[in-house]
Parts: C-alpha cells; sequence; structure tokens
C-alpha cells in the first residue's frame, strides 16, 4: 500500500490490512523533508540544492548508489535532519 503519511491510515493499517507492506509516497516524502528543512531554517537555495540531492537519494538504483546519495545528502544536513531521517526514511 502506498501512502503520504497520513496518520490514521498508519496507524489502522497493521490492524486492517496486517499482512500490508506499507511504503510512502515519494513525492510526498520530498515534500515532507522540504518542509522539515524549511521549518528548521534551511534557506531557499539550500531546500533546492537539497531536493535534488534528496531525490537522487529516493530514486537510488543500487545500494552503491544509496551510499553515494545518502553521504552527499548527510553533508550538506545538520545532524538534527540526519537523525530525522534515520529515523523516519531509512527503513
Amino acid at each position: 500500500m502506498i501512502s503520504d503519511q497520513a496518520a490514521g491510515l498508519t496507524a489502522s493499517l497493521p490492524t486492517a490490512l496486517p499482512n500490508a507492506i506499507l511504503q510512502y509516497c515519494d513525492w510526498h516524502a520530498v515534500e515532507n523533508v522540504m518542509k522539515r528543512l524549511a521549518d528548521h531554517g534551511y534557506k531557499k537555495e539550500e531546500r533546492k540544492e537539497l531536493r535534488d540531492l534528496f531525490w537522487r537519494f529516493i530514486k537510488s538504483q543500487t545500494h552503491a548508489e544509496l551510499a553515494e546519495h545518502r553521504l552527499n545528502l548527510h553533508s550538506k544536513l545538520k545532524e538534527s535532519e540526519i537523525e530525522y531521517l534515520k529515523t523516519y526514511w531509512g527503513p
């Protein structure tokens, strides 16, 4: 099942559809991260570059690409955003 991180759906899925695998929509994932970056003081120019890096990260085709894109993305982020990504988007 693909979701936009709606809290109700996320909370009810394990009960309603216990065998379903929840995946968040790529576009919503990027938008949620961009909102967080704006809320945490990243300037518009920084967010534009980070949006591109985050899309590369999400669309990685191999483990090697994923590792490279993650490293590039993390190099531009504050520690709190790195922890957020690890917690909410890493799994």
